[in-house]
């Protein structure tokens, strides 16, 4: 098979280097490009599983890998979003920033050990991290809520990756063969084009799951069928 079955791996390295490049950036000042590269570190995160599954190199490594570079480019790079662009950085700030820094690794971690649903390949437990990172930069770049509304945003996406709250994997959907790498980059480009749509996009994802807790409506079986 020779290089192709690195591929995924080169892939989930791409999106590390993009979100290590997007702190940098952040640390110059330029957010605006920072967050792009957040977003299309999505991207690659979104291709390197759907290439490993069809070269058939899906291994424990590669889960584990992306575990590691996502908890980089959607946890720590979108905690730092949130510090330096505060005006006055106080203790408060840094604290909200810690846990969600810590609550996203600990998602990693439950995804890693104990990451389906049942049997379901469609399904993950807790709110993922690159969700909640995308979320939180552009809440961070955009400032479009109050200080204690963004606090308040942060402490929930925070919560709702510690428990094991159902929500449909992404990853796990099979578009056709013309679409199957084509969708994650066209996403990518919509997502960087207009963050504020994004936003709203993944403001509905969360609430899949805050139905799914609190009113037991199963709005996942259709997608297990």
């Amino acid at each position: 098979m020779g290089i192709s079955k690195w591929m995924p791996s080169i892939l989930t390295f791409t999106n590390l280097s993009l979100g290590f490049l997007a702190l940098v950036l952040l640390y110059t000042g330029n957010e605006r490009m920072a967050l792009s590269l957040v977003i299309l570190a999505l991207c690659f995160d979104g291709v390197d599983g759907r290439l490993a599954r069809k070269l058939n190199v899906t291994a424990v490594f590669g889960k584990e890998l992306d575990s590691l570079s996502d908890n980089f480019s959607f946890g720590i790079v979108p905690a730092y979003f949130y510090v330096v662009h505060q005006s006055e950085i106080t203790s408060l700030h840094l604290v909200l920033a810690l846990v969600f820094l810590i609550c996203g690794t600990f998602q990693v971690a439950k995804y890693n050990t104990d990451f389906l649903y049942g049997s379901s390949e469609n399904v993950l437990l807790g709110l993922p991290i690159n969700v909640a990172g995308i979320m939180v930069a552009i809440m961070s770049y955009m400032t479009i809520f109050p200080i204690y509304v963004e606090a308040l945003i942060i402490v929930i996406l925070s919560i709702l990756m510690v428990p094991e709250i159902p929500y449909p994997s992404l990853k796990g959907y099979q578009p056709t063969k013309k679409i199957h790498f084509l969708l994650p980059i066209l996403t990518a480009i919509i997502f960087i084009v207009f963050p504020i749509v994004t936003f709203a996009m993944l403001s509905l994802y969360v609430l899949i799951g805050l139905i799914n807790a609190f009113f037991n409506v199963d709005v996942l079986q259709k997608s297990n069928q």
